[in-house]
């Protein structure tokens, strides 16, 4: 057999070729591929999730491989669905810089919000809830969310406002209930009620449901203003607390004070819608309403016909006027101290309550009446 025989190839030719490919110019991108690295599987926040007004409450993001391994280096963005009430910050590091694992809750207001943290996809939230001490707050399943930040927000506000007026906050536990079904609901135009340690608000009662947010709100610091005077000693035992007039007019005058601080309505526009209401039911049903010497007494106060609270109010606003708002601290401390409550009023207000009775009119009718509401609802 024979063999065909090829001529040998050029050992310079076959370098010539590697030479060649070896020098071409590629336009095709260089691609480094690195080891793979550990991936944010889950995302959790870490912290309180109530805390009181005023605190600042720190909160951390933990992100975690499929592992479980926590990851130090993945940014977090923090949020808060009340940025008002319940505001939060990132925290600093010592060089100032923002820390994205972490943020503090800064409760402005008695509310809940969300508190929110993202990173990518993954995503946790926390219901978080603010409180102020000395209350507790009970609301019926059914209550609106609206109508429960109107008492909580109305709650703080008057509790801030007794410190700003008399220099006395309410310091004993306190619970604040929302109802619309309740044992002292029942009356006619029971708003709320009030005793030691606790007021409830009747929801369903046309005393509540038929005022607007405003009124709602003077309504509540009527209340707590209850709670300050029961913590107070001003009320609580007939035998000692004096006039109920005194009582429920100074509660009134506090609650329409309350509303024109937070630039809700004026008191003098307030004022006027009272003393257009004392007017009006005179004119109606002459001579109008009987002396206050004669409602001292809650039974005389309730069985009494015509706007019995407006009046009182209208005598707060003047003895406050002739004395000074302190005087009513003046007479709670003599009050508490055992003092019976005519001398009570004496010293704390510099004129006799037998004198007041016969002033009073005088300077009622000497003001003048509106021409019609202004004080809307």
């Amino acid at each position: 057999m024979r063999y065909a025989r090829f001529a040998p190839f050029p050992v310079w030719a076959l370098f010539l070729v590697m030479g060649f490919t070896a020098c071409t110019d590629s336009t095709d991108p260089i691609q480094v591929f690195p080891p793979p690295g550990p991936v944010p599987a889950s995302l959790e926040i870490i912290g309180p999730s109530q805390g009181q007004v005023g605190d600042d409450i720190a909160l951390a993001a933990v992100v975690r491989d499929a592992a479980g391994d926590t990851l130090r280096q993945v940014a977090v963005t923090w949020s808060s669905s009340d940025t008002v009430r319940i505001p939060l910050s990132l925290v600093k590091t010592a060089s100032g810089a923002s820390a994205a694992s972490g943020a503090i809750v800064k409760p402005q207001r008695i509310a809940t919000a969300r508190v929110i943290v993202s990173a990518g996809a993954l995503r946790d939230t926390v219901v978080f809830t603010s409180s102020l001490s000395p209350y507790a707050f009970v609301f019926a399943d059914t209550v609106s969310a609206s109508q429960r930040q109107l008492i909580l927000d109305a709650v703080q506000d008057a509790h801030a406002f007794h410190q700003t007026m008399l220099g006395r906050l309410i310091a004993e536990s306190t619970t604040v209930t929302g109802a619309f079904s309740a044992p002292g609901c029942n009356n006619g135009g029971a708003a709320a009620y009030t005793g030691p340690h606790a007021v409830v608000f009747c929801l369903a009662n046309p005393g509540w449901k038929n005022n607007g947010p405003v009124r709602q709100q003077k309504i509540v610091q009527h209340e707590l203003f209850h709670v300050w005077q029961f913590e107070n000693h001003w009320t609580g035992n007939a035998a000692t607390a004096g006039a109920t007039w005194l009582i429920e007019g100074s509660a009134e005058w506090m609650g329409y004070k309350g509303i024109d601080a937070l630039g809700l309505l004026s008191f003098e526009t307030a004022l006027g819608c009272q003393i257009k209401e004392s007017s009006d039911f005179a004119t109606r049903t002459p001579p109008g309403l009987p002396p206050l010497s004669s409602v001292e007494t809650q039974a005389a106060f309730q069985s009494t016909q015509g706007p019995l609270y407006t009046h009182s109010m209208l005598a707060a606003e003047y003895l406050i006027q002739t004395a000074g708002l302190l005087a009513f601290r003046s007479y709670v401390e003599a009050i508490a101290a055992g003092t019976e409550w005519h001398a009570a009023f004496q010293s704390a207000f510099g004129i006799s309550t037998t004198t007041f009775y016969n002033q009073f009119p005088t300077w009622l009718s000497a003001r003048p009446v509106p021409a019609s509401y202004l004080c809307g609802i």
